[in-house]
């Protein structure tokens, strides 16, 4: 809408809009630093209202030695400044002042300022800012992590050939029960190593089309076998075979950490589903954004002991744990194959109502 000058009372009411609109105020003084106008939406020191400081000296307002009053007197000589403040209130201000010139004369009429409440954009920058900050933490931690694990899975490698050639030998039943014992850490190990590569980015990726619920489908067996005798696995597959982009080794590590958790977290019931989604609207689940389309998602529901919404907020970091021997790297491998293969993750849970955890792939 464009400004109608004509009329005083429609064009202040458009000035009023978009003043709002970007939280700021603009203040005129004149040569003898006297507040001609104040008009917009930061709050005015002392409690006053805008129109209240007409009239009054800058002196009166700011104080004779605020630091900011040199740069607003500078104006008058024809300066321009930006320099930030702090409200007493605490919110961060940011002011920009010029000199006042009336129908394209060259003399100086005045001092013409706009400040701007900067408070939620500094928020923002410094979220942003730490953000980054994880994130090269997070790289440089994947960096080390990768290297480590390679060193770890070679020893283990060589341990276990030991363990092998011992047990082809005629040894007694404590001895094999021992040494086979020491073979399943040794397995158990590995299977951290193989995370931690996972999360590193230290394994080969090969993306490749798959229809999800065969994959869910052929990993039944081992799914049933992680979830032992006292936990039923459900399986609701969808009837189209749509096809996704995955790793197939990875697809079978993420479902493999999914029922582990789900397992350990006192269920029952692990109910592993799929379904096809059509997104008419983009949809931002956990910070993942999914664009409208085609998806394929992969659901698993327990019924085990759930999560607060402060654990919900961390789960997916690395090395976070709630479980006495965890590694803190089961969902944080599955968050970091999904996003690598385009996809995202939702998790839904509250105390003793078990966890849903949703996992979105695009389908080809």
């Amino acid at each position: 809408m464009p400004f109608v000058g004509d009329d005083p009372i429609t064009a202040q009411a458009q000035l009023d809009a978009v003043l709002q609109a970007v939280s700021a105020t603009v203040w005129v003084l004149d040569r003898d630093l006297r507040f001609e106008v104040s008009r917009g939406v930061v709050p005015r020191r002392h409690g006053l209202a805008h129109d209240e400081l007409v009239g009054l000296h800058l002196d009166d307002y700011l104080g004779e030695e605020a630091p900011e009053r040199d740069q607003i007197e500078g104006a008058l000589d024809g300066a321009r400044n930006v320099f930030s403040t702090v409200h007493p209130d605490g919110r961060e201000l940011e002011n920009f002042v010029g000199p006042l010139r009336l129908d394209g004369e060259e003399a100086v009429a005045g001092v013409v300022g706009v400040t701007i409440d900067v408070t939620e954009r500094n928020r923002l920058a410094q979220a942003r800012d730490e953000r980054l900050r994880r994130a090269q933490q997070l790289e440089t931690l994947g960096r080390f992590a990768g290297g480590v694990a390679h060193d770890i899975n070679n020893m283990l490698f060589g341990i276990n050939g030991f363990i092998d050639l011992a047990l082809s030998r005629e040894i007694d039943a404590d001895a094999e029960r021992h040494l086979r014992s020491a073979s399943a850490t040794l397995e158990r190990s590995a299977e951290m190593t193989r995370q931690l590569l996972a999360f590193s980015r230290g394994q080969a990726v090969e993306l490749q089309p798959l229809s999800l619920t065969g994959a869910v489908r052929d990993a039944a067996p081992l799914l049933e076998q992680l979830a032992g005798d006292q936990c039923l696995i459900e399986l609701a597959l969808a009837a189209e075979q749509s096809l996704i982009m995955a790793d197939p080794t990875q697809l079978e590590q993420v479902l493999t950490n999914l029922v582990v958790n789900a397992r350990e977290a006192g269920s029952s019931t692990i109910v592993v589903g799929t379904r096809l989604r059509e997104l008419d609207l983009p949809l931002v689940v956990d910070g993942f954004d999914l664009c409208p389309g085609p998806w394929v998602e992969l659901a698993v529901s327990d019924d085990g002991d759930g999560m607060d919404a402060e654990t919900r907020i961390h789960l997916c970091e690395p090395f976070f744990t709630t479980k006495a021997e965890g590694t803190g790297l089961g969902l944080a491998t599955v968050s970091s194959l999904v996003r690598r293969a385009g996809g995202g993750l939702a998790v839904e849970s509250s105390p003793g109502a078990g966890t849903t955890i949703r996992l979105f792939f695009p389908a080809v």
